[in-house]
C-alpha cells in the first residue's frame, strides 16, 4: 500500500507529491500512518491524517 502526500505544514518532515510506502496503518492510527521515510525501507515515521491519498 503506498500513499501520496497531498498537504503539509512547514514543520513536516515529508513534502506535496511524495510518495512512500505504507509500513504499518494501524500502529499510530490516532495520529496518521507509519511509512518508509526513504527507499532503502528504513527510519519509519508518520504522516498525518488528512494529509495524503491511497495511490
Amino acid at each position: 500500500m503506498q500513499i501520496r502526500v497531498i498537504e503539509s505544514e512547514s514543520w513536516n518532515w515529508y513534502r506535496v507529491g511524495e510518495i512512500f510506502t505504507v509500513r504499518d496503518a494501524h500502529k499510530y492510527g490516532d495520529i496518521g500512518v507509519q511509512v518508509h521515510k526513504n527507499s532503502k525501507g528504513v527510519s519509519p515515521d508518520v504522516v498525518q491524517h488528512g494529509h495524503y491519498e491511497f495511490v
